[in-house]
């Protein structure tokens, strides 16, 4: 999976926002690992993919990474994956 160097150092998802936005920030996923890791997060459970929807959303530092984040959204074919992933 292109985003398991993330979802390995991320480990359990924070329930604190600022945690999990200070988890991402200094993990530093590329354009590439972002969608991956929010689908995979999503599979397990929709409420700590919102989380960490929102903490991409708070940490991510370049708008290439944005980009990234919403092009997968155009992509996913389940419409409560793509509502997840926009709330967050």
């Amino acid at each position: 999976m292109a985003g398991e160097r993330v979802f390995r150092s991320l480990g359990t998802i924070s329930r604190d926002p600022d945690e999990l936005a200070f988890q991402i920030a200094e993990i530093d996923p590329t354009p590439s690992e972002v969608a991956p890791v929010f689908r995979e997060v999503f599979a397990e459970s929709p409420v700590k993919a919102r989380r960490l929807a929102a903490a991409y959303a708070r940490s991510l530092p370049t708008i290439e990474q944005h980009r990234a984040v919403f092009q997968s959204v155009a992509l996913l074919d389940d419409p409560v994956e793509r509502r997840t992933l926009i709330k967050g």
